[in-house]
């Protein structure tokens, strides 16, 4: 029998060495994420470098993502003076759940969101579609166009913008499937997209708008309000 073998059960937060092998964890996992955020702003600035445009260096999505992941792994190096137990074994039952959330397969819903989002983005790219063909062009929408507010949810400024929505929509897509009802996926996420629209619409309405976030917003905020309810 070593020293943690008792004769009866144990709480998991009154046993030392999962804390131990916790903080271990995070300690790698922060430096981890530091050195590639820093490796995406090099690369936002490697970008800058060869256009000659150091403007694109603050609106370039790695340099965001990179900044965020930054300070993501500075906020867990802060985060390990005060971590207690308590703590552990709230992250264990998380990653055991991110774990089993990864390994589960997406429904027919979701593939069919995403396969309309791949064969809008496949036309633009094939046939030099233009945004303003079908994007949300507000002056167009006023004089009758209402279509816009649909169409606009599945088109995309460009590779970057296209990725990372289907990346968000699908494990967005997955939570609510495993967790809630799969059929909730396409009826948020098609609502949310018109009402964020219509708000776009409202808000902007000067600008030519296209992209998914808006359905993915909805989808977040129905995970948000599920969880707390």
């Amino acid at each position: 029998m070593n020293e943690w073998d008792t004769p009866e059960p144990v709480l998991p937060q009154k046993v030392s060495f999962p804390l131990d092998v916790m903080r271990a964890n995070l300690r790698t996992e922060a430096r981890n994420t530091v050195l590639g955020g820093l490796a995406l702003v090099c690369f936002a600035f490697l970008v800058a470098i060869i256009r000659h445009d150091w403007s694109l260096i603050f609106i370039n999505v790695f340099f965001v993502f990179g900044g965020v992941a930054i300070a993501e792994g500075i906020w867990r190096y802060v985060t390990l003076r005060h971590y207690a137990p308590e703590v552990a074994v709230s992250e264990i039952s998380v990653a055991r759940f991110s774990a089993w959330l990864w390994r589960k397969p997406v429904s027919g819903y979701t593939l069919t969101l995403a396969g309309c989002l791949i064969i809008v983005a496949m036309a633009q790219s094939l046939s030099n579609f233009e945004v303003e063909a079908a994007g949300l062009v507000k002056p167009a929408f006023w004089h009758g166009q209402s279509w816009r507010v649909f169409t606009a949810t599945l088109m995309h400024a460009n590779a970057e913008h296209f990725f990372l929505n289907v990346l968000v929509l699908v494990h967005l897509a997955k939570i609510v499937e495993n967790t809630i009802h799969r059929a909730f996926v396409p009826w948020v996420f098609l609502s949310s997209s018109v009402i964020g629209s219509v708000f776009s619409v409202l808000l902007y309405p000067n600008s030519t708008s296209v992209g998914a976030s808006g359905g993915l917003m909805g989808l977040l905020g129905f995970i948000t309000m599920a969880a707390y309810f």
